[in-house]
């Protein structure tokens, strides 16, 4: 299926891709699709327990994916705006190995520049923030020769990196939803690191 014919589909795969290169190249991966559904409180990814608020009702696979280490699941949700040409994500990683992360920025912003790299994208811009009290990185990407600028937030989690973004044209990111959907990103008390 090529990426006009399901932006839905694009969304979400392109999202992974993003990730890739920082994880062991023979990844040996299978795609499994799983039902989701928002709610009135948002949307909650499903085996997971963060939520954020999308636009739509996002649809959701998971990715089985092995390195040498360990089996993994990538679970990946997004939503494709079709009038506006870009899509709402929201993907989670579990990391390979279990890892005491010391500077949590230096693997959050070995993600967005192994994001950048995959994509032929430019960093534009990186800002250290907190998402629920998690460490967490806010990036813009920029792909000039497609014209897809890229807005993401990282957080580290607990064995994991939750990842929010919208990707398309200026037309989406003027849009208030994609503001709100940035923002909107929970994780649940569980994921919080303790003191």
């Amino acid at each position: 299926m090529d990426m006009e014919s399901s932006g839905k589909q694009f969304v979400a795969g392109a999202a992974v891709a993003r990730v890739v290169p920082v994880l062991p190249l023979a990844l040996a991966a299978s795609m499994l699709s799983f039902p989701c559904s928002v709610n009135a409180g948002g949307f909650v990814m499903p085996g997971t327990s963060y939520s954020a608020d999308f636009p739509g009702e996002p649809a959701c696979e998971i990715r089985i994916v092995s390195p040498e280490l360990r089996e993994l699941d990538q679970r990946a949700c997004a939503w494709f705006d079709e009038d506006l040409g870009g899509g709402y994500v929201l993907e989670v990683f579990p990391l390979p190995v279990d890892v005491d992360i010391v500077q949590p920025a230096v693997l959050l912003r070995a993600m967005v520049h192994g994001g950048a790299a995959a994509s032929r994208s430019e960093v534009m811009r990186e800002v250290d923030i907190e998402v629920d009290g998690l460490p967490a990185l806010e990036a813009e990407l920029l792909d000039r020769e497609r014209g897809v600028l890229a807005k993401v937030v990282y957080v580290l989690g607990r064995g994991e990196v939750i990842s929010i973004s919208v990707d398309g044209g200026w037309r989406i990111h003027e849009a208030d939803a994609a503001a709100v959907f940035l923002k909107s990103l929970r994780v649940a008390p569980a994921q919080l690191r303790s003191e």
